[in-house]
């Protein structure tokens, strides 16, 4: 095995790694089970917006690029897998985008169970907060 062989295996053994700690910190996040898990709601820690869409859309999409980068990364197969892996990184970048966009929602179907009355609550809460701050300007006229 040649010098450049040995740094391309290198690099797609630590880009699947990289990968599958993505995998792996979504799923816990996900299943909730610990008051450490359920932290990415935020609830009360002002506005946990972006954690709350990297944990449900954007975690996983890194990781599958991590994965799709680690195949194309193998020495010598890597450029015949990068014609069945770029469709996959692409339609994983997708998701990645509408996770950094905060005016596209996400359906409370992505959310895990535990987390939708969670999410309801804060929305009322900066619903709440808007119409107290609307009313506090009205009366300051």
């Amino acid at each position: 095995m040649g010098d450049e062989t040995i740094t391309g295996l290198l690099i797609s053994a630590a880009s699947f790694v990289v990968g599958a700690a993505f995998f792996t910190l979504a799923t816990w996040e996900r299943r909730g089970r610990s008051p450490a898990a359920r932290r990415w709601m935020g609830r009360g820690q002002g506005n946990p917006l972006f954690r709350e869409r990297m944990s449900v859309v954007g975690g996983p999409a890194v990781g599958v690029l991590c994965w799709c980068f680690s195949a194309v990364a193998l020495p010598v197969i890597g450029t015949y897998l990068l014609l069945v892996v770029a469709p996959i990184a692409v339609l994983s970048f997708i998701p990645l985008i509408i996770c950094c966009l905060s005016f596209i929602p996400i359906p409370d179907a992505v959310y895990p169970k535990w987390a939708r009355p969670i999410r309801h609550a804060n929305e009322q809460a900066v619903k709440d907060s808007e119409a107290w701050l609307r009313a506090y300007r009205q009366r300051q006229r």
